[in-house]
């Protein structure tokens, strides 16, 4: 339920914000500008390197779009990357192995990839094992989470926020 209202809270603000409107538009743009780019960065390799030059950082991209996803989470609407030193890439690697190798249900990878984890016995191994080393580097004390709201128990279930 949680997974879903997230979605669909999600899914409406897109369809109407022309903030997310204007960041499409400008990721679209950065897009279309790539061919521009690998071309500056062949001819900064081809110069001769000035001194202190690092050999073509000048034009390492560092910029959002380079990393931006429209597919991703919108952050407004997911828990993930709350305290946590897990990178993004990181899991979404582990998440994109346990859907090739594993019997991980669906909506409790969709769920993960927004910061939702549910710890059960019943629930495939390595899926566990990734929410526990998940789990270690959020470094969130429980107490903290308990005056947060942030941490409901359903079930046997547990969900960490």
């Amino acid at each position: 339920m949680l997974l879903t209202t997230l979605q669909d809270a999600e899914g409406q603000w897109r369809a109407t914000s022309p903030d997310w409107q204007l960041k499409l538009r400008q990721w679209e743009s950065w897009k279309s500008r790539a061919k521009e780019r690998e071309r500056l960065a062949e001819m900064q390799k081809k110069r001769r390197p000035e001194e202190g030059d690092e050999g073509g950082s000048a034009f390492a991209d560092h910029s959002w779009e380079s990393s931006f996803n429209p597919d991703d989470p919108t952050p407004e609407f997911s828990f993930a990357g709350i305290h946590s030193s897990y990178s993004k890439a990181d899991l979404d690697d582990d998440i994109r192995e346990l859907s090739r190798w594993t019997t991980a249900q669906p909506w409790a990878l969709k769920a993960l990839a927004r910061g939702i984890a549910v710890h059960h016995a019943g629930m495939n191994k390595r899926y566990r094992s990734l929410i526990e080393r998940c789990n270690t580097s959020v470094r969130l004390a429980l107490p903290e989470l308990l005056s947060h709201n942030l941490l409901v128990c359903l079930d046997k279930a547990l969900f960490v926020l």
